[in-house]
């Protein structure tokens, strides 16, 4: 669910930034793909926050699923194909949802000795 709110205040954002300033079509696709790594680093933050054992599957499979919930929304309404960029955009998510249950962990265990 985080990841659905970040992406929605996200894309928010940037089309504001992208009605405001002068910037043409090519900048939706870098502001699209910035918002689905962020997204899925939250993701696994608040995965791996949930479920706590074994984190960065846990974070990896979360942003995965998200992930596949976005592309199948997005090729329904765009009727596009898969590209390399739908695999880049997919590797980036599933890393930065890995980083995120990684970084959770990590600040749980430093929590826990201080």
């Amino acid at each position: 669910v985080m990841g659905y709110i970040t992406v929605f205040v996200m894309l928010a954002v940037f089309a504001l930034v992208l009605m405001l300033s002068d910037s043409g079509d090519g900048a939706s696709g870098i502001f699209a793909t910035v918002s689905l790594a962020l997204s899925g680093l939250f993701c696994g933050l608040t995965a791996a926050k949930k479920l706590g054992s074994k984190a960065l599957i846990v974070g990896l499979a979360a942003g995965t699923l998200f992930y596949i919930s976005v592309a199948v929304i997005s090729a329904a309404v765009t009727k596009s194909g898969f590209s390399s960029l739908f695999l880049v955009r997919f590797l980036l998510t599933a890393a930065m949802s890995g980083l995120g249950s990684f970084l959770s962990t990590v600040k749980k265990k430093r929590k826990n000795i201080i």
